[in-house]
């Protein structure tokens, strides 16, 4: 699981996802990475985070 918060996303769009090419994995583990991907939870109390921001288009979604 993966945990932020608004800030943190705001600042620099983040996605939050797994990227394998930069971690360095071997193919193994990279199949893994891309197949089982962290769940991405924002903390966002002021609902600042737009839902255009990168954070909500790629990946998984869960509501």
């Amino acid at each position: 699981m993966v945990l932020t918060g608004a800030d943190s996303v705001l600042a620099d769009n983040a996605r939050m996802t797994v990227r394998p090419a930069e971690l360095g994995l071997d193919p193994e583990l990279t199949a893994l990475a891309e197949r089982r991907p962290p769940l991405r939870v924002l903390i966002d109390g002021r609902l600042r985070v737009p839902l255009e921001a990168a954070f909500f288009t790629v990946g998984r979604r869960w509501w």
